[in-house]
């Protein structure tokens, strides 16, 4: 048995006009303009995001609250002190919130008055 060779059959090269070279130009550039435009309408919802999220929740709790001498309270290490004090009694929150700030204060004040020892 022998084996068929088989011809490979060439196609005839495709002859590009020049109005339709145009036109893969102007889809090329139509292509790369959405492209662009889509990478920045997804950028400038990602910043929006992130700055509300930034303003909303990251910064009210980095906030300084409390300043005993040189030494900074964030918001939220005074939150943690209120959930602290607060375990138990979630009823008498709204008043230990000035007697939570008058202990981080006072044992503050002794921390730094223990080092000066």
């Amino acid at each position: 048995m022998v084996k068929k060779v088989k011809k490979k059959v060439e196609k005839p090269k495709r002859e590009v006009t020049k109005r339709q070279l145009s036109q893969w130009q102007q889809q090329k550039k139509r292509r790369r303009l959405f492209l662009i435009l889509g990478i920045s309408v997804i950028a400038a919802v990602s910043v929006v995001t992130g700055r509300g999220f930034y303003i909303t929740y990251y910064q009210p709790m980095h906030e300084t609250v409390i300043r005993v001498n040189d030494t900074e309270f964030n918001m939220g290490y005074y939150i943690k002190m209120l959930e602290f004090y607060g375990k138990g009694q979630p009823d008498y929150l709204p008043y230990l919130a000035d007697q939570v700030v008058t202990d981080i204060e006072r044992n503050e004040l002794i921390r730094q008055g223990a080092e000066d020892l």
